[in-house]
């Protein structure tokens, strides 16, 4: 019970609407205040962070969906082909980042 308790008020402290850590930052860049957790434009994303996969799996992400399938399902190979799917993305990413990179990365001295 203890760090269900202890979980909400980090929550708390971290989304409160007017002297969450959250609305503090944004407050030092011009952003106003948001009420994360009544707010329907930003209960979505605060969910995202809070919960489980949410009602009906509407905030649950790929990560966790493998989590899932792997630890809590044993569908080890279907978790298996999800985390190679993952990899192979993050590569085609890695990928296109380091050869894009040549177009905003100025190193001194480097020719133009």
């Amino acid at each position: 019970m203890t760090p269900i308790v202890a979980s909400a008020i980090v929550w708390l402290q971290i989304l409160h609407p007017e002297f969450g850590i959250l609305n503090s930052f944004l407050r030092n860049f011009g952003i106003e205040p948001v009420n994360w957790l009544f707010d329907p434009r930003a209960a979505k994303p605060a969910l995202i962070l809070m919960t489980r996969g949410g009602p009906q799996n509407a905030t649950l992400f790929l990560v966790l969906y493998l989590y899932r399938n792997g630890f809590q399902y044993f569908k080890m190979g279907y978790a298996s082909a999800i985390a190679w799917m993952l990899f192979v993305i993050i590569v085609a990413f890695t990928v296109i980042q380091f050869r894009l990179a040549s177009r905003w990365v100025h190193e001194e001295g480097a020719p133009a």
